[in-house]
């Protein structure tokens, strides 16, 4: 029968199966609940917005009606003014960085 050299017992075949079975039946819970979580992370940043929520969240900006109001002047004149890197920033020499 299996004298010496002959390979390993039934037992530990055996074992060796178990040991591989539970190795799937962990990597494959693993991968289920990976694909839960990462479905309840996305689903869990869908909303709708209510009607009274829009007020609050929508900017001034945002509206392109509204292009006569002095707000709406000023936000584009902040815009400008960061988009060129110094206040001001139109008739002068230079821009960029306002070093000149």
């Amino acid at each position: 029968m299996g004298g010496a050299g002959a390979g390993p017992s039934a037992d530990g075949d055996v074992n060796e199966r178990r040991r591989c079975g539970w190795l799937r039946i962990v990597s494959r819970l693993g991968a289920v609940v990976l694909i839960v979580g990462a479905a309840a992370a996305v689903l869990s940043g869908c909303k709708t917005v209510e009607p009274w929520e829009r007020g609050s969240m929508a900017h001034f900006s945002m509206d392109p009606a509204a292009e006569n109001v002095a707000m709406n002047e000023a936000f584009r004149q902040h815009v400008f003014e960061a988009r060129e890197g110094a206040a001001g920033g139109y008739g002068r020499a230079g821009g960029g960085c306002g070093c000149n």
